[in-house]
């Protein structure tokens, strides 16, 4: 029996078809395996009794799949986070309490960061 050849032009087959999903064309038009995904970070502060929207805009060509936020302080209250249901973004809402010494919560200032993973539009997701 043959199988090693037919198994091969099936692999063979199989890695050109799936390319174009998994390769991203550079500049030159070449296949190469960069990324598709691009990262966008929006930073500001935030102090006591403050609400603050923070949005991280993914640039044109491209579409927000995911994200994140992260701050400096254990006095944040994230109140939402996620993509916006218009525009291609990813949000983050957070809000710091005044300070209280019943509570615990010390005067302070947050660095507040958002993150949206960008995807090229039409393109497979890769990292």
């Amino acid at each position: 029996m043959q199988r090693a050849p037919l198994v091969i032009s099936l692999l063979a087959l199989a890695a050109a078809i799936a390319a174009p999903a998994w390769a991203d064309r550079g500049p030159t038009g070449a296949m190469s395996l960069a990324s598709t995904v691009s990262v966008v970070k929006r930073s500001t502060s935030l102090t006591n009794n403050q609400v603050i929207q923070l949005e991280a805009p993914c640039p044109a060509g491209t579409k927000v799949f995911s994200g994140g936020a992260a701050t400096t302080s254990q006095f944040t209250e994230w109140i939402t986070l996620g993509p916006a249901r218009v525009g291609n973004k990813y949000l983050a809402y957070a809000y710091m309490p005044p300070a209280n010494i019943n509570t615990g919560v010390r005067n302070d200032t947050a660095n507040i960061t958002a993150v949206a993973y960008c995807a090229k539009v039409g393109r497979a997701v890769v990292l």
